[in-house]
């Protein structure tokens, strides 16, 4: 919302015009009655349902003490917990609707809800989705291929749905193998990106090489087979009534497609977990990790001391590690069997394979699927932060240097304008910005260089703001003071750092993140001058900013805080977060 409308105030907005789109032969059709209908065609066969994939059947739970009534309760915390701004589905019925009625509407839909749950029926309109074509903004805007179908589904259905799913949620998240990092509670991309740069410094440490495969998945949510994520809950030991429950929000599903206002016919969806449904994050998870079920039972994987990391997930972006080209082949090979045995589908022309190794001459790691040969690469980006095979951090760094480079030419003509205070450019600033420069920088080791690049981008941001250029010689210090800038983007990296090692070290022994934190990879250290490590940079960030130290001045000789106290002290939250919160700034 906030890039619409940045683009409408600089006059970049063109909407694409959805009534002139090609019909499967490449003619284009100008007629809304012809272009609605290709629409409707396009997404009923994205929808269609392919040929059953056929699992060892699983006894289904029989009706037990857990399928308890729905609670009022549990409907005031799902309402809550919505956010709201969401546009309505096909009953034109929104949030805001269902908040302003409190306690009245809380007492109809908990008599609604329990009645759905008893019957396990749901209205009609719960079912159907109204799906608007967004623009991808990459190829032909007359390519019916090149727009995202986005869901509009009944809130109320949502919010039944919403308190089925905690309930699976409740029951279902300490089963789910804990490399999955996806809509999970107190876990998020920050770990799996960190444990990736951990692999990648303890094992280039020892002059020993990482295989990778970044294996890509084919419009992974809408290929989900419907009878197979049922047998999955049941694996699971889901109650039935609340499987029962859940079903018929799937079982007679429907979809009409809405350009300008007008709507196509409606047509029935017969695979994939509903876009755009509360439920549906969650319900993948599970699939996915029924996906992984060989994977764990199979010997492979790096060895770390007593532990074995064989993967790490964040929903359907998934990365395979090895420690030989040979076993990486193995291990994607039974993932692919794995997934197409479940009716999902491997891009392989978006699969990567990488190798993390010091040596400069490049070892070849030829992965196949099915006959096709993967691309080997030198950088990938995941989950948004760029990993090179040298493992080092210049082009993660560089890349969040350009992207604030992007964020300042766009919104340069509107913090320059006279008609903003002062206020509103400081708070975009903060809300834009830094957290495009700082993103995945929690785990970053960096030099001098790295922070000059950094602190250019945030300046020419701040000399826009007070219409200045470099031309007119006014110091750093004078222009964050005029700004009223607290915090420069490094001391924010800085403190988060810091932030982010204190909730490491405060991690449950159980964690993945924390166990691979603390593993030791077996072998000796490689010749050369020993690489930076994470715990390097932590200690130069707490001697850079003189932290004193919290220990008797007469049993330690020291003055500042190292490593090692720091870890004692942030088990304390309270105490380490104003340690953190005294950092100074430049």
């Amino acid at each position: 919302m906030f890039w619409k409308l940045v683009r409408n105030t600089r006059g970049l907005s063109k909407q694409p015009r959805l009534n002139a789109i090609r019909d499967e032969n490449g003619c284009i059709l100008n007629d809304g009655v012809l272009s609605l209908k290709r629409w409707k065609e396009y997404f009923e066969s994205e929808f269609m349902s392919e040929e059953k994939c056929e699992l060892n059947e699983i006894e289904i739970p029989k009706e037990d003490e857990r399928d308890r009534e729905i609670s009022i309760d549990e409907i005031m915390k799902a309402m809550k917990s919505m956010k709201v701004g969401k546009a309505a589905g096909y009953d034109r019925v929104s949030l805001e609707m269902l908040r302003a009625g409190e306690d009245v509407v809380a007492g109809l839909l908990y008599t609604l809800f329990n009645l759905c749950w008893e019957l396990k029926r749901v209205p009609g309109d719960w079912c159907k989705a109204v799906i608007v074509p967004i623009y991808k903004g990459k190829e032909s805007q007359q390519d019916c291929k090149n727009y995202r179908g986005i869901s509009l589904l009944s809130i109320v259905g949502k919010l039944y749905a919403k308190v089925l799913i905690e309930r699976i949620m409740k029951e279902t998240d300490e089963k789910i193998w804990d490399v999955q990092a996806g809509f999970r509670k107190g876990m998020g991309c920050t770990d799996q990106v960190f444990s990736m740069r951990m692999i990648a410094e303890k094992f280039l440490a020892k002059n020993q090489k990482v295989f990778c495969a970044f294996m890509d998945l084919e419009k992974a949510y809408d290929r989900v087979d419907r009878d197979v994520l049922w047998q999955t809950l049941n694996a699971f030991r889901l109650s039935a009534g609340l499987i029962q429950a859940l079903k018929p929000l799937y079982r007679d599903s429907s979809a009409c497609v809405r350009i300008n206002g007008v709507y196509s016919d409606w047509f029935g969806i017969h695979k994939g977990v509903r876009q755009g449904c509360v439920a549906s994050p969650w319900l993948f998870n599970l699939f996915m990790d029924s996906c992984l079920e060989n994977l764990k039972v199979e010997e492979c994987g790096l060895r770390m001391g007593e532990l074995t990391v064989k993967c790490f997930l964040y929903a359907d972006d998934q990365v395979i590690l090895a420690s030989s080209a040979a076993e990486l082949q193995m291990m994607v090979t039974l993932m692919n069997r794995s997934l197409k045995e479940r009716g999902m589908k491997v891009n392989a022309s978006k699969t990567k394979v990488m190798v993390f190794e010091r040596d400069e001459s490049k070892t070849v790691c030829e992965i196949r699927i099915e006959g096709e040969l993967i691309e080997q690469v030198d950088e990938f980006v995941y989950l948004g932060c760029v990993f090179s095979r040298d493992g080092r951090y210049d082009k993660d760094i560089e890349r969040r240097v350009n992207a604030g480079n992007k964020v300042n030419g766009a919104l340069h003509s509107i913090v320059k304008s006279q008609n903003m205070s002062k206020k509103a450019r400081m708070a975009i600033h903060s809300a834009v910005l830094v957290p495009t420069l700082t993103y995945g920088s929690e785990s970053w080791l960096w030099q001098k260089k790295h922070e000059s690049g950094i602190n250019a981008v945030e300046m020419r941001s701040l000399r826009s703001m007070l219409g200045l250029n470099l031309s007119d010689r006014v110091r750093n210090c004078v222009i964050k003071e005029e700004c009223g800038l607290q915090d420069d983007a490094v001391t924010r990296i800085k403190k988060g750092m810091l932030r982010w090692f204190g909730h490491v070290e405060r991690m449950n022994e159980e964690r993945l993140t924390k166990q691979i934190f603390v593993a030791e990879v077996n072998g000796r250290v490689g010749q050369g001058h020993p690489r930076r490590k994470f715990v390097d940079q932590i200690g130069d960030i707490l001697k850079m900013g003189q932290i004193k130290s919290t220990l008797n001045r007469r049993a330690c000789m020291r003055r500042y805080m190292d490593v090692e106290e720091a870890r004692e002290v942030c088990q304390d939250r309270a105490k380490w977060k104003s340690v953190v919160s005294a950092y100074p700034s430049g």
